[in-house]
């Protein structure tokens, strides 16, 4: 199985907006832009985010950081320029301002808005603390893959 590159995929016909929003730079954000999947740019390390309006998909780029294939980590995927951009499963080059400006313009709803009082994103109830916004719907597959992956499959 080679897990060297990935595209994570994330289904956005449920959303959470704050999956990578954690740590972020504005100057890196300023720098990127969008680009749409309809004008044929496949996500790749040189453009790590794209964006499918029609099927309200986001991809991003990642690699699998070997070290937590066998080493517990609550990280599914963080930004390589982030402070936790090494304890993660998924490195991703996806900035996540970038990012979150992809799932809004889908649609989606934030947990809390860019800038806001983060100790408002969770909802505490008898099941246990939750983020709010959107869910999403993230699966993973690579080159030779032949098939998307539930990302608790590859986990």
């Amino acid at each position: 199985m080679k897990l060297t590159k990935l595209s994570i995929v994330l289904l956005t016909g449920l959303l959470a907006m704050n999956v990578l929003a954690a740590c972020s730079n504005n100057e890196a954000a300023e720098k990127l832009t969008l680009v749409s999947a309809e004008e044929g740019v496949e996500v790749s390390k040189e453009n790590p985010i794209v964006i499918n309006e029609e099927e309200k998909m986001v991809q991003i780029y990642a690699t699998v950081n070997g070290k937590y294939l066998v080493t517990p980590t609550r990280h599914g995927a963080n930004w390589v320029e982030g402070k936790y951009g090494d304890q993660s499963v998924f490195k991703t080059y996806a900035d996540p301002l970038l990012f979150n400006e992809a799932l809004m313009k889908l649609g989606g709803t934030p947990a809390v808005d860019k800038g806001g009082d983060a100790s408002k994103e969770f909802e505490e109830t008898a099941e246990g603390k939750f983020i709010k916004g959107d869910k999403v719907n993230v699966s993973i597959t690579w080159e030779g893959a032949g098939k998307e992956y539930d990302i608790n499959e590859v986990g």
